[in-house]
């Protein structure tokens, strides 16, 4: 739960989706998927450092992903009504997101794909895996193919960790 409300539309910067942008007191009842069967892809344009790469994170790629989302709005429209947290929402109040309650998985579906953001704990992009399972960088952190090149950060995970990255990057760095 977040004591403000989280708009995904009103992005792409953070503070325009992290706010109180709507009228009225909202607060935001948020599901966090951290393990994605989906994976997206991350290419150097040029072998000029400051030229951005092209990152397409595939979110939803993998069906299996948008279901799970799907499911978890479903619960949290199912945790929103019992009681004890029933009590401390306004009865009939507005959801921000859509009309009606999220009953049916299809409907839950395009709410996710409507609403998602991604968490902000960017990881997995150059993973710790061999190279024939997509991998690249070895386990002592080696580039493939690159001569001299470690890479030492959150990007080398093979999944993302269920907490803050941040002691998980500590001992990635020693």
């Amino acid at each position: 739960m977040a004591p403000f409300q989280i708009v995904s539309r009103d992005g792409p910067e953070c503070k325009g989706i992290c706010g109180m942008g709507k009228d009225g007191d909202c607060i935001s009842i948020v599901s966090v998927f951290n393990n994605s069967l989906s994976r997206g892809s991350m290419h150097l344009n040029s072998s000029d450092p400051k030229v951005q790469p092209t990152v397409d994170p595939e979110y939803f790629a993998h069906s299996l992903d948008l279901e799970l989302h799907g499911r978890h709005a479903q619960w949290l429209e199912t945790l929103s009504a019992t009681e004890p947290m029933a009590a401390l929402l306004r009865k009939y109040g507005r959801s921000i997101h859509q009309e009606k309650s999220v009953t049916d998985l299809e409907t839950a579906e395009r709410v996710v794909e409507g609403t998602f953001i991604s968490h902000y704990h960017v990881t997995v992009t150059y993973s710790m895996l061999p190279k024939e399972l997509g991998g690249v960088v070895n386990d002592i952190l080696f580039a493939y193919e690159v001569s001299n090149l470690r890479i030492v950060d959150a990007s080398i995970f093979p999944m993302i960790p269920r907490g803050n990255i941040k002691a998980s990057v500590y001992a990635v760095a020693e």
